[in-house]
């Protein structure tokens, strides 16, 4: 299985996640958010998680969202501010990559 996002699937997992975030506006629970600098989020997730950032997009907002992924199947998405805040705003397993997600998998 090819470990790289194609255009499509990261504009649809980008698509989805920012629909997402429409039903967690600003002001989310704290306890549904964990927030902290870009580079402390980062430094946890590549140290305790092994995730590696596979994809990034950009808000309208000015806010950029990114997907953290490791080989184990863990994934998490992360929103960070223009001032540098960063939020996990979602995290899962068993992620996979697909080239094309439209017939196989919804």
């Amino acid at each position: 299985m090819d470990k790289h996002l194609s255009r499509k699937t990261a504009v649809t997992v980008a698509a989805t996640a920012a629909t997402a975030l429409l039903f967690f506006p600003g002001s989310t629970p704290a306890e549904a958010v964990a927030c902290a600098s870009r580079g402390d989020v980062r430094s946890i997730l590549s140290g305790r998680h092994q995730e590696t950032a596979k994809g990034v997009g950009l808000l309208s907002d000015s806010k950029m969202i990114e997907i953290y992924t490791s080989d184990q199947g863990s994934f998490s998405i992360v929103v960070t501010t223009a001032d540098g805040n960063t939020c996990v705003v979602a995290v899962g397993e068993a992620w996979e990559f697909a080239e094309d997600t439209t017939d196989s998998m919804f």
